[in-house]
């Protein structure tokens, strides 16, 4: 099974704050280690572990 993670801000630049992302991500990793990614954006983050 898959979790995903994410936020979108209008106000600041996500970029940046990947350690933020990459740490929620971290969080899902019960959901099995055999995938991780991370996408991010100006205004948007995402994170998958399957």
């Amino acid at each position: 099974m898959c979790g995903i993670t994410g936020w979108i801000d209008q106000d600041i630049q996500l970029p940046r704050d990947r350690h933020i992302l990459e740490e929620m991500t971290a969080t899902l990793t019960n959901r099995g280690p055999d995938a991780v990614g991370h996408w991010v954006s100006s205004r948007a983050a995402l994170g998958h572990s399957a």
